[in-house]
């Protein structure tokens, strides 16, 4: 392969990667937005919002903000751990890097999840409604 060939597709290698994690880091802060909302609806139905109110809402939000800002690590690591010339740097990034990827993994596994409870409780709801209607 000649070294033009390479130097092209590195850039788009590397372009392609940062359109993953910002996909991932929107997800993320998607999210965040989600388990704020729900927190600020289950915690103002039939009350007033005070201080603790916002701090609740912050505090469920927060981790999935700082996922959010973790996930852009992924790439000055995977970088970090190509460019360094000593093995036990190699490896301390190589294992951050797997360490960020298990992050990543998370996440996206509590988005489908929370899509799934989503889907079973409107799909629940219906059944109950049925079941009542039913019994009568």
């Amino acid at each position: 392969m000649d070294m033009n060939f390479r130097t092209q597709a590195s850039k788009q290698l590397i372009r392609f990667a940062w359109l993953v994690e910002i996909i991932a880091v929107i997800i993320g802060l998607g999210i965040s937005l989600a388990v704020a909302h729900s927190g600020w609806i289950s915690l103002t139905s039939g009350s007033e919002a005070d201080i603790s109110t916002y701090l609740n809402v912050l505090i469920a939000a927060a981790p999935f903000i700082l996922i959010a800002v973790v996930e852009l690590t992924k790439i000055p690591l995977s970088g970090a751990a190509y460019y360094a010339s000593r093995w036990y740097w190699k490896g301390l990034f190589t294992v951050a890097l797997l360490f960020v990827a298990a992050v990543t993994f998370e996440t996206m596994f509590n988005g489908l999840e929370r899509q799934f409870a989503s889907i079973k409780h409107s799909i629940d709801t219906q059944m109950d409604t049925l079941t009542n209607y039913n019994e009568k």
